[in-house]
Formats: structure tokens, C-alpha cells, sequence
């Protein structure tokens, strides 16, 4: 079976489904062969995607014109036939028994390019967004299954066309390893590595791929909150912003600080830490909460429109905060009690059902049984 996986870096949460997904396939065996197809080798979707990158590196709310203007123009469709040349050769070169999207500007493209070939096979589209409001290009009435994170994203589908036998609630796609949390002498190991002390409430502060700048007035809040200093300390990831980095280093804080470039694989790093402020991505956030770890959302300049759903959801499940002032960080660090923060790291642990290992191996049975008249769906994994 030769399996490929259509995505586009638009963002890292799709770039991580995909990899997570063709790591979950790889296990399958040497019968299943997989490779990932980032849309962006195209000259015109690599041109839409830095416009896209563009407005995700300015403030939020510049995104909800641009969430209005895709869904308006379906941008989709209209990308679908600006690239039909360039797909029909992807299809001819690739020659895929089984197509899986992560992405949701590429479905109308894969289904009606495969349409004009007369190739029938099985087609998964694959959710990064958990909670609607999304992309309207995720809905694809012809893929043979859309796996959703939650009932809400399957009653949008529904109302959008998705043939309610065609979406099954699967979870997210993050890689396998977040399912599995540390042992308490491995978390011991792992901070001393890290040079951080074993005792200290210990905060992610993930600056992510645009290198926001709330992530730098929260480092300033927390180094004037004088009553935290003797129990706190902070891993600092700036991405590839070097500029973000000197700046936190410059601030000569008086708590433990370990300062962290871009990194690929959060999953032992997360095992080091016990909440983690950062942006309501799908992917980002669904890695924290499965490994238990609380999710501070930085809310401080806005949040995107694909993203309100899930931020929202965080609270409402509380394991989670949305942060619009940085001095709230130190607010909630000073107020939580213990034994809150450990009841909110139980629950975290426990709102996740599924995983790239659990949606690939799904997919797979539904692709060896799949026929050209009646697609199959995948098991539910949770109502």
C-alpha cells in the first residue's frame, strides 16, 4: 500500500500531524510504504502560504478579514484549479493507493483531480483544528472519512455537507509519544539535564514559530513578582528567533531560566515542566494536555478565529486558562494551589482520546476494506 500524506506549511501544526502520521505508518510494516507531499514545492500555494505565514506573524485579529476572505472567495476551490496541472502530475508520478490531507486548502484539489484521472481509492481528510469555528475547506462530502477531535467539529461538518456515515470522532494526530507521561525519576533526570532544579514550579514559555512578543512582557511580569521567585522557574523556547533570545537573556532574571532554541519534539520537554503558556494551536495544544500539562493560552494580543473554539473548550474543561493580560500569568501561578494544579493535570491527562498511532492504524483497516460503492468508517473513539 503506498499511502501519501498532503499537507503545506502553513504553520507547524500541520507540518507535525503529517510527520506523526508517517511515523504511525512507518510502523505499520514494510507492507505500507508512506511519504508526506508538502503542497508549498508549488510555486503558486508556496506564494499563498507566505502571505498566510505573513498575517500568522502579525497580531491575531489582522486574521479574522483573512478567515472571512478565504471562506468568502472559497479559496479552496478556486486554488484547486489554478494547481490542476501540477496535482494530475503528482498523482501520475506518486501513484498513491490511499491519500491522507492534514491540511484544509488541498482537499478539493485532491478529490476533484482524482475525479478528472478516474482514479478511485480511499481519501482521509484528517483535522488539526479540534473545535470549530475552522476552515470551511476541511468538509469534503467525497472523502471516504474526515476524523474529527470532537463532536462539535463533526456537527460543523454535518451542517456543511459531510455525509454523517463519513466522519468519525478519532482525536488529533500528534505523535504517540505524547501519550505516554514521564516517570517521576525520569522528570528528575530530564530537569537536571535541562540544569533546572527538581522542586520549583517549572513553566513552559513557548515563544512558537512567530516569536510572539507576549512571551517577552510575560518574562518581565514574572520577574517582578517578587513572591514567586524562590518557587518558580522558567524553560524558555524562543524558536528560531534569536533576537527573542538575547532579549530574555538580557533580563537577567532572579529565578532559574533555561533558554531553548526551535525544537522539533516537545514530548520530553514536556515531561520537565508542569504548565506551559503558549498559543491555542491545535497540535501545540493537544501535545500539552496529553502529557498533562495545563495550558496558559496567550490570548494577550487576540486569538485567530480557528482557534476561539478550542481556547474557549480549555476553559470550560478547565485545564486551562486564557490569558489576556501577561500580569494574569503571575496571578494564576500565585493563586493555584497545589492540589488545583494537580487535580487540572488529571484532567488534562484524560480529555484526550486518540492519537496519530491510533488514527493511522484506523485508517489502515478502512483502506484494506474499503470498496469503490461502500467506504467505510473508522471506529469511534469517544462519542
Amino acid at each position: 500500500m503506498r499511502v501519501l500524506i498532503v499537507t503545506a506549511s502553513t504553520g507547524q501544526g500541520h507540518v507535525s500531524a503529517a510527520r506523526a502520521l508517517q511515523q504511525a505508518f512507518a510502523r505499520a510494516g514494510p507492507q505500507v510504504s508512506c511519504a508526506v507531499l508538502d503542497a508549498c514545492s508549488n510555486r503558486l500555494i508556496r506564494s499563498a502560504a507566505a502571505t498566510y505565514n505573513l498575517v500568522l506573524r502579525c497580531r491575531p485579529l489582522w486574521m479574522r478579514p483573512y478567515f472571512a476572505a478565504v471562506h468568502l472567495l472559497r479559496v479552496d476551490r478556486v486554488g484547486a484549479w489554478l494547481t490542476s496541472r501540477w496535482a494530475r502530475e503528482i498523482f501520475r508520478s506518486q501513484r498513491p493507493t490511499f491519500v491522507v490531507s492534514v491540511h484544509p486548502m488541498l482537499n478539493f484539489a485532491i478529490t476533484s483531480t482524482a475525479l478528472r484521472l478516474g482514479v478511485t481509492m480511499p481519501y482521509a481528510v484528517v483535522l488539526t483544528d479540534p473545535y470549530p469555528p475552522f476552515w470551511r475547506g476541511w468538509a469534503d462530502p467525497q472523502a471516504t472519512v474526515t476524523v474529527v477531535a470532537s463532536q462539535a467539529a463533526r456537527d460543523q461538518l454535518i451542517r456543511w455537507g459531510v455525509p454523517e456515515g463519513r466522519i468519525t470522532i478519532g482525536g488529533m494526530p500528534i505523535g504517540s509519544a505524547y501519550r505516554r507521561a514521564a516517570a517521576a525519576g525520569d522528570r528528575a533526570e530530564i530537569r537536571e539535564r535541562l540544569g533546572l532544579q527538581p522542586d520549583r514550579f517549572t513553566l513552559l514559555v513557548h515563544a512558537g514559530s512567530a516569536g510572539r512578543p507576549s512571551t517577552l512582557r510575560v518574562m518581565r511580569e514574572l520577574g517582578s513578582a517578587t513572591a514567586l521567585h524562590a518557587s518558580i522557574q522558567v524553560v524558555f523556547a524562543a524558536g528560531r528567533h534569536p533576537a527573542l533570545a538575547a532579549q530574555i537573556a538580557r533580563l537577567e532574571l532572579p529565578f532559574p531560566v533555561k533558554l531553548l532554541d526551535w525544537q522539533e519534539d516537545l514530548s520530553v520537554l514536556l515531561d520537565a515542566v508542569d504548565a506551559t503558556f503558549t498559543k491555542p494551536g491545535g497540535l501545540s495544544v493537544y501535545e500539552a494536555i496529553a502529557k498533562g500539562v495545563p495550558v496558559l493560552v496567550d490570548a494577550c494580543e487576540g486569538v485567530m478565529p480557528q482557534e476561539r473554539g478550542l481556547a474557549a473548550w480549555l476553559e470550560t474543561a478547565r485545564i486551562g486558562w486564557k490569558v489576556r493580560r501577561p500580569a494574569e500569568v503571575v496571578r494564576i501561578l500565585g493563586q493555584t494551589s497545589s492540589a488545583e494544579w494537580q487535580a487540572m493535570q488529571a484532567r488534562a491527562r484524560t480529555s484526550v482520546s486518540g492519537d496519530a498511532g491510533t488514527i493511522a492504524a484506523g485508517l489502515l483497516d478502512l483502506a484494506a476494506g474499503a470498496t469503490e460503492t461502500r467506504p467505510q468508517a473508522l471506529p469511534t473513539l469517544h462519542p
